[in-house]
């Protein structure tokens, strides 16, 4: 129901008021919340772009590290295995900026009419699943994948970490926690919750400041990352220490080649790590106090910051095996010359 009086226009609702030509002045009786506006879900076309494109730069590079990861097993069990598994964790990021660059073609500039049905539909609660199970599980992943490292260096005749069979196991077991931890969430959201109050569906932003649980979620994985993070930084530490006392001991170039692209490989899987945790972390936990925030702080966090590590391990991965594998096969060439003469 509204008053047409000349050129302004007053109506019930101010979603309405999104369908209302340019020139014509809308006011609505209903007040509308600062963080709800005319826009797309994902606010405009060049957001949508950015998007497509880092969807599809993880989807490149994480299918190209687990092929390549497959072909090493029975070279390098425990890394390919534990490659692997983070390739797959990080491609369930591809699936949540899928399910919202597709929902925002869907809806188009009718997304305002049908924010509250989005935000309380299936599809959402699957969304913010996905972005929990994300963040829980590719830290537990990139931390095993540490300590798995770390054992393999310290106790070379521990066989364990070198059998596909307990790979395997130690990884499954660790995944299904992750899942039966992430749909517990989702179920409490889900029935508690009922709608969620981020138009992206993510657990960690609430512009209403009303409830408490999302909260409680967005200080617990902050936390969480940050002693994974702690935890993977001191690993490494422990690893390059171990591997300085080790070339020390093999003094040849081959092994000096080695652990010097492993140093490297180490160091910017620590920076990628802190990067991809430490920032968004900062920014979801601001925006839980802060009375206003721009409305696309938490799209371009997530295709940023969050997408980080996604592009960057899939890279290093590839990089440092090929590397480690010219140089097993220069150390296998000098010794085979060694031996002819």
């Amino acid at each position: 129901m509204f008053l047409e009086i000349g050129t302004i226009i007053q109506l019930d609702h101010f979603s309405i008021c999104c369908l209302i030509p340019t020139p014509t002045k809308c006011v609505s009786t209903n007040k509308q919340p600062w963080y709800m506006s005319c826009s797309r879900l994902l606010s405009n076309q060049y957001l949508q772009v950015v998007f497509v494109a880092i969807s599809f730069g993880i989807l490149v590079t994480n299918s190209a590290s687990f092929i390549f990861s497959l072909s090493k097993i029975g070279q390098q069990n425990f890394y390919s295995v534990l490659a692997m598994t983070t390739n797959g964790t990080e491609l369930i990021w591809v699936l949540l900026l899928s399910i919202l660059v597709v929902t925002d073609l869907q809806y188009l500039d009718d997304f305002i009419l049908n924010e509250k049905k989005w935000r309380s539909s299936a599809v959402c609660f699957f969304v913010e699943g996905i972005f929990f199970g994300f963040n829980f599980l590719d830290p537990c992943v990139v931390l095993l994948l540490c300590f798995a490292r770390f054992r393999v260096t310290a106790n070379p005749l521990d066989f364990r970490f070198k059998e596909v069979t307990y790979c395997v196991k130690i990884t499954g077991q660790m995944i299904l926690g992750g899942l039966g931890i992430t749909t517990t969430v989702s179920f409490i959201f889900k029935y508690v919750i009922k709608t969620l109050p981020s138009k992206l569906c993510i657990p960690v932003e609430d512009p209403t400041k009303l409830i408490f649980g999302i909260k409680l979620v967005t200080w617990s994985l902050f936390f969480f990352q940050m002693v994974v993070a702690v935890s993977i930084g001191l690993g490494h530490w422990l690893l390059i220490t171990k591997l300085q006392q080790g070339q020390n001991i093999q003094k040849s170039s081959t092994a000096k080649a080695i652990s010097a692209s492993l140093v490297l490989h180490l160091t910017v899987l620590t920076c990628s790590n802190l990067l991809s945790w430490l920032p968004p972390g900062v920014i979801y936990i601001h925006t839980l106090y802060l009375p206003k925030y721009p409305e696309t702080l938490i799209a371009w966090t997530l295709v940023s910051f969050c997408s980080l590590n996604c592009l960057v391990n899939p890279v290093v991965f590839i990089i440092t095996s090929l590397r480690a594998k010219l140089s097993l096969d220069k150390k296998c060439h000098v010794q085979n010359i060694e031996g002819g003469s």
